[in-house]
């Protein structure tokens, strides 16, 4: 296998699976610098 190959498989599935979009707005955005995103799961 090589070294490309070997990229390829473990680097397209985590771009695939990590399609998703968050959308917000910060009010005030002068007082956020960052924001912590997890998902919750039952």
């Amino acid at each position: 296998m090589t070294k490309k190959s070997l990229f390829l498989f473990t680097i397209l599935p985590v771009m695939l699976f990590a399609q998703h979009t968050v959308k917000g707005t910060f009010s005030p955005a002068e007082q956020f610098t960052f924001a912590f995103l997890y998902r919750v799961t039952p």
